[in-house]
């Protein structure tokens, strides 16, 4: 399968409302383990990145939905 054509069935997967059964997929395929190969764990990695590059806590509760004093996003504060 060429690039092109892995991108374009991707994308296919992705309009027909398939998201979460091709993520879990290709975290398979990737060998991410079964914990962390959800789709939700992308808001917690959106999260640690913004954190790190030095955005308010509250900002990015703001910005992924979480309430004020998340205890997640307070661990991923202090995880860094």
């Amino acid at each position: 399968m060429t690039e092109k054509e892995f991108t374009a069935e991707f994308e296919l997967d992705l309009y027909q409302d398939n998201f979460r059964r091709k993520f879990y997929e290709l975290s398979e395929e990737a060998g991410i383990p079964k914990e962390l190969g959800h789709s939700h764990i992308l808001r917690h990695l959106r999260a640690m990145e913004l954190l790190k590059s030095g955005i308010q806590v509250t900002i990015v509760q703001n910005l992924i939905g979480h309430a004020a004093g998340n205890s997640n996003l307070n661990s991923h504060q202090h995880g860094k």
